[in-house]
């Protein structure tokens, strides 16, 4: 396979793996979604779009990075990486289709520690991807607060 097919295929990945649980229009504009008090840090609804599509560029660079250069140290990388896409995957099914606040925050957390994780393998393996991985985790500790102060808020009401 030439290099560029499996660049644009590692690129893609985070991509399709989003798309797949994307949530609808009318779950986003939902009344109960709309009234959730929104934490300090909380970007436009405009800005998520290319701040998602940042963050999926560069962990799937160093993906494919990761693959091309790695060893045995690279099956664990790709497979921990593996776990935050799927943690990604999944939130939107609990907050959308669940409205477990609660629960979508433990699965932000465990999808940082899968961002930890292969950053950290990522970095050992190849020092650009570690470096694109960064952007991942950052991510995805801003994608647990998010969370946290959601549950957190709704709770509070709650009381």
């Amino acid at each position: 396979m030439q290099p560029w097919m499996e660049i644009t295929i590692a690129v893609a990945t985070p991509f399709v793996v989003m798309s797949i649980t994307k949530p609808r229009k009318e779950d986003v504009e939902a009344e109960w979604y709309t009234s959730l008090k929104r934490p300090f840090l909380y970007p436009p609804r405009w800005m998520f779009s290319p701040l998602w599509a940042s963050v999926n560029v560069a962990v799937g660079y160093s993906s494919y990075l990761v693959w091309r250069d790695g060893d045995e140290d690279a099956t664990r990388a790709l497979m921990a990486y593996g776990g935050s896409l799927v943690s990604i995957a999944i939130w939107p099914i609990i907050v959308f289709r669940t409205r477990s606040l609660g629960l979508a925050t433990v699965d932000s957390l465990a999808g940082t520690a899968f961002a930890a994780t292969y950053h950290s393998l990522f970095a050992h393996i190849n020092r650009t991807a570690g470096q694109l991985s960064s952007i991942g985790l950052l991510w995805a500790l801003y994608c647990s607060y998010v969370s946290f102060s959601l549950w957190r808020d709704q709770s509070k009401k709650r009381q």
